[in-house]
C-alpha cells in the first residue's frame, strides 16, 4: 500500500525551499515511488537527492523531474533495481543536469547497455567530482 507515498508526494509542491530528500529503506513500490519523483520537480531548490527501490518506473519519472531541478547537484540512486530502460531514461536527462557533481548507480542492474548510454553522457557531465557506478 503507497498511501503514505502519494500523501508524501501530494505535499512536496509546498515545499519550496526543500534542498534535500532522502528516502533509504521505505518499503515503497515502483508506482509509490514514481510519484514521489514525479513530484520533486516542484523542489526548485532540491540539491540532493538519495532514493532507493525505485524501479525503472521511478527512474523514467525521475528523468522527467531532473529537467526541472537546475539546482541538483548530488543524486544518490544506488540500490533501485534500476534496469537498462530505467538507466537510459536518467541518461537522457542529464544532458540538462551538468551541474551534477555526485552520482551514485551502485547496486543496480546496469548492465552493458545502461553501461555503454551511462558512458557517452559523462563527458557533458563536466562539474562530476564523484562516480560511483
Amino acid at each position: 500500500d503507497d498511501t503514505g507515498a502519494f500523501r508524501l508526494a501530494d505535499s512536496l509542491p509546498s515545499l519550496q525551499c526543500l534542498q534535500s530528500l532522502q528516502m533509504y529503506e521505505n518499503d515503497l513500490t515502483d508506482k509509490g515511488g514514481a510519484a514521489i519523483a514525479r513530484r520533486i520537480q516542484h523542489c526548485a531548490r532540491l540539491r540532493t537527492f538519495f532514493s532507493n527501490r525505485l524501479g525503472d518506473e521511478g527512474a523514467a519519472a525521475l528523468s522527467k523531474s531532473i529537467l526541472h531541478l537546475s539546482s541538483l547537484t548530488c543524486l544518490h540512486f544506488a540500490e533501485n533495481e534500476v534496469g537498462t530502460d530505467g538507466i537510459k531514461a536518467l541518461c537522457d536527462s542529464f544532458r540538462s543536469c551538468q551541474q551534477l557533481r555526485a552520482l551514485d548507480m551502485q547496486g543496480n542492474n546496469i548492465g552493458n547497455e545502461g553501461m555503454n548510454c551511462l558512458a557517452k553522457t559523462l563527458p557533458i557531465l563536466t562539474e562530476l567530482c564523484k562516480l560511483d557506478i
